[in-house]
C-alpha cells in the first residue's frame, strides 16, 4: 500500500511540475522554430507572459482533437479485426504528426515528406514484419497477433521502461509522450509561420530600408532584403527601441521570404 501511495505522489508531482513548465517550453520551441528559418540566433529569443499563456492554451488543441475525433475513428474501425486495430492505434501519434506537418507546411513538400516517409516505413514494418517472422501461421491475422504477443513480451522485459513506469506511473509516461509531441507541433508551427508570413514591418533608415524579422522585448531583429527575389541577407542588424532615437516603420505585404545563400 505504501509503495502505491509513493508512486501516486510522484506522478502528481510530475503533473504539477510539467504544467508549470509546459507553457514556457512550448512558447520557446515555437520561437525557436521561427528563428531557425531566418537564421536568428536563439540567444536573442526572449519570451513574454503573453507568449507563454497563449502557448499553454493552444496545447490543449491536441488532446481535445483526440477526444473529438476518437469516437468517430473507433466507430469506423469497429468491424476491423482487433490485431489490425491495435496496430493502427500504435500508429496514431505518427499519423497525427504527419497530418500536422502536411497541414502546416502545405506546399513546402520538402518539409513534410520526411514525416510521411517515416510513417509509411513504420507502417510497412508493423504490418509486413509478421509475414517474415511468423511462417508457421496460415492466416495473416494470426501472424499479426503472434507478432504482437512477442512485442509485448519484449516490452515487458525492458528494464529501463519498467523502472520508468514504476517511478512516474503509466499516466506519467503518457504525459511525457504528449509533451514531446506537443513540443514538436509547436516547433514546426513556428517554422511554418515564418515560411508563410507575408506581412512585415519595414524600417526606414537614412540610407536604406530594412525588414523587421522579429521583435524581442525592445530589440528589433532586422535584415537587408531584395524586393524582387524576396531574398534576405544572412547578416542582420539589431536596433533598440529604448535608445530613444526616432524609428520610422510601415507595414507591407512582401513575403514569403527566404534567406539567401552565402556568396
Amino acid at each position: 500500500m505504501e509503495e502505491k501511495n509513493l508512486k501516486f505522489g510522484v506522478s502528481d508531482g510530475l503533473l504539477i511540475a510539467a504544467s508549470s513548465l509546459a507553457g514556457y517550453l512550448f512558447a520557446y520551441v515555437y520561437e525557436s522554430g521561427y528563428a531557425r528559418v531566418f537564421n536568428i540566433p536563439e540567444e536573442f529569443i526572449s519570451l513574454s507572459l503573453t507568449n507563454i499563456f497563449v502557448a499553454f492554451a493552444l496545447v490543449w488543441i491536441i488532446p481535445v482533437s483526440f477526444i473529438l475525433w476518437g469516437p468517430l475513428v473507433t466507430n469506423i474501425l469497429k468491424n476491423v479485426p482487433t490485431p489490425i486495430q491495435k496496430e493502427i492505434k500504435n500508429l496514431t501519434p505518427l499519423i497525427f504528426m504527419s497530418a500536422v506537418a502536411l497541414l502546416y507546411y502545405g506546399p513546402n513538400w520538402k518539409k513534410w515528406i520526411y514525416s510521411i516517409s517515416f510513417l509509411l516505413c513504420f507502417a510497412l514494418w508493423n504490418f509486413g514484419w509478421p509475414l517474415l517472422t511468423q511462417p508457421g501461421k496460415q492466416r495473416y491475422i494470426d501472424k499479426l497477433e503472434a507478432d504482437q504477443r512477442v512485442k509485448t513480451e519484449l516490452m515487458g522485459s525492458n528494464l529501463f521502461l519498467d523502472h520508468l513506469r514504476e517511478y512516474v506511473g503509466l499516466s506519467g509516461l503518457k504525459l511525457i509522450w504528449w509533451i514531446m509531441i506537443a513540443a514538436w507541433v509547436f516547433r514546426i508551427s513556428g517554422e511554418a509561420t515564418a515560411l508563410r508570413q507575408k506581412d512585415f514591418l519595414i524600417l526606414k533608415t537614412p540610407t536604406e530600408e530594412k525588414i523587421v524579422l522579429k521583435i524581442y522585448e525592445d530589440k528589433l531583429i532586422c535584415a537587408d532584403f531584395n524586393r524582387d527575389t524576396k531574398e534576405l541577407k544572412e547578416e542582420f542588424t539589431v536596433y533598440r527601441l529604448s535608445e530613444g532615437s526616432k524609428l520610422d516603420f510601415r507595414r507591407e505585404t512582401i513575403g514569403p521570404l527566404h534567406v539567401g545563400k552565402k556568396e
